[in-house]
């Protein structure tokens, strides 16, 4: 990562630094625009094209959040995403490829040959004269940019790019954060891990992906309320499970998750075999940690054989029925998480 990032302050500011919404007493509101230019190679041509026709048509639209902190800090991003002013039913008049995506929370899909953009419109918080009697009403409140950075995560992630004017958007320091290498949380990590306890396994992938220290009241807080990701649906922690595996870095994350309980609580056999098989229970995942870094593509199927490969082959090796032991023991590692049938019979069969 470059330390030494080369920015300038912006004397003309693009957008707004004033909030339309409310801002929680917790979170601490310094806005800088800041010059900055990224290569363009560097950035996803789709995303590039939905920024510079939403512009076009009056509105204003950013790159935002995870392909921001991963170019600032040197890794190459994967995943690009668009904020804008524009709402749902406007993004898709402009676009023909648009597909909208969200009951609860209305997200713009655009798609391309081999791409979908994600692009989400400006949300704020709720005041007190907002009408929220219908359903979903507090997760559709639109307001700008500086509404929207408050609603995410950590400082990292809230940065928000104008391709256009070359400007770095900055609300909560999150560029010195990502100088300082340090993974911070928007307001206080009590009521943000309370609000959404999945922040508890975000903030430990992001500082094991990407080398970044958690921030001491986060991770204290983090571990006073574990326990809250029991409340957490089963089919969103799975999903959580598979992108980690799906990582590159999924060996030195779960160890993590290991260290400090987390796996204890979400899948507590799978932390039992950990406990019996201490590193070796790793060796093959981390083999295909390596395969992924390198650029190979790796099925759901051969990720989940490769976590469970360590018990998997103690049942295949063992006395008796060893489909049926197999079977069992799989079920058994992988409760209460909802893995498909498809999941557990192609992992069996590679088994």
């Amino acid at each position: 990562m470059n330390n030494k990032l080369n920015v300038s302050p912006d004397k003309n500011i693009a957008v707004s630094s004033t909030l339309s919404g409310p801002c929680p007493p917790d979170i601490k509101i310094s806005f800088k625009s800041l010059k900055y230019k990224i290569n363009p190679e560097l950035i996803d041509p789709d995303a590039a094209k939905i920024i510079k026709r939403l512009n076009y048509f009056g509105y204003e639209a950013y790159l935002v959040g995870g392909c921001i902190r991963d170019i600032l800090l040197g890794v190459k991003p994967k995943d690009f995403d668009v904020a804008t002013s524009a709402t749902p039913s406007q993004i898709k008049k402009i676009f023909r490829n648009c597909r909208l995506i969200g009951r609860r929370f209305r997200l713009a899909h655009l798609h391309f040959k081999d791409n979908i953009i994600e692009v989400a419109t400006f949300r704020r918080g709720a005041i007190d004269s907002d009408d929220l009697s219908k359903a979903h009403a507090a997760e559709n409140l639109f307001g700008n940019a500086g509404d929207d950075v408050l609603r995410r995560d950590f400082t990292i992630n809230a940065m928000m790019y104008d391709i256009d004017k070359e400007l770095l958007l900055d609300w909560t320091g999150g560029l010195t954060d990502i100088q300082n290498t340090k993974l911070c949380s928007i307001g206080n990590p009590l009521r943000r891990i309370t609000e959404d306890p999945v922040r508890i396994l975000r903030a430990m992938k992001f500082a094991e992906k990407l080398n970044l220290d958690i921030e001491d009241e986060f991770l204290a807080a983090s571990i006073s309320k574990l326990e809250l990701l029991k409340d957490v649906s089963k089919s969103r922690m799975l999903e959580e499970i598979l992108k980690i595996l799906r990582s590159g870095s999924s060996v030195k994350i779960l160890k993590s998750f290991h260290k400090i309980g987390i796996i204890k609580i979400i899948l507590p056999n799978l932390a039992e075999q950990i406990d019996t098989f201490g590193d070796d229970f790793f060796n093959i995942l981390n083999k295909c940690d390596i395969d992924i870094s390198n650029g190979k593509k790796l099925s759901d199927t051969v990720l989940l054989t490769s976590l469970f490969f360590s018990p998997g082959m103690t049942a295949i090796n063992g006395e008796g029925d060893v489909l049926k032991n197999l079977k069992h023991l799989l079920r058994n590692i992988g409760h209460p998480l909802p893995f498909t049938k498809n999941h557990m019979s192609q992992t069996g069969h590679i088994f």
